[in-house]
């Protein structure tokens, strides 16, 4: 979250990004059109969105899980709503940058980032097989029910 919150400053704002396109476009001689960089730039801020909120939604999914293996809608309504206000508070916090701008339609972009991470732990739940319980490697697994258990030398 605290990653997200520095990219919605005006650091990232989207004509800083245009013009690191432009630089590389210069740099590597690739002659692309202003309005190709244009594009290039939206469409990447866009997909953006999606994955840093679908990274977010499987984060928030496994820290309500507490080591729970399977998908639960419970769990899940709380990852969507806990994602969609962080959404809508990440819009909020960037009416108050200089370059940036609030949008609806980018915390529904994010909202979707989110819902996605949540269809992907269904489908992983619904199709990878039940995990093995976890042993831990330090404990002795022989009873010791009064027998001698060294070795000899």
């Amino acid at each position: 979250m605290g990653l997200i919150f520095s990219f919605s400053g005006d650091s990232f704002a989207a004509s800083r990004t245009l013009a690191v396109w432009q630089y590389g476009n210069e740099l590597f001689h690739l002659a692309l059109s202003a309005e190709t960089l244009i594009l290039l730039n939206g469409e990447v801020r866009k997909a953006a969105h999606l994955g840093v909120y679908f990274v977010l939604g499987l984060l928030i999914y496994r820290a309500l899980a507490d080591g729970a293996s399977r998908f639960t809608l419970r769990l899940a309504r709380w990852t969507l709503l806990f994602g969609l206000l962080y959404a809508l508070t990440d819009e909020y916090h960037q009416s108050f940058t200089r370059f940036r701008t609030p949008s609806l339609y980018d915390a529904g972009l994010d909202f979707m980032g989110v819902v996605a991470a949540q269809m992907f732990i269904l489908f992983r739940s619904i199709f990878s097989p039940p995990l093995a319980p976890r042993t831990d490697p330090g404990v002795n697994s022989t009873p010791m029910s009064g027998a001698n258990t060294t070795t000899p030398i």
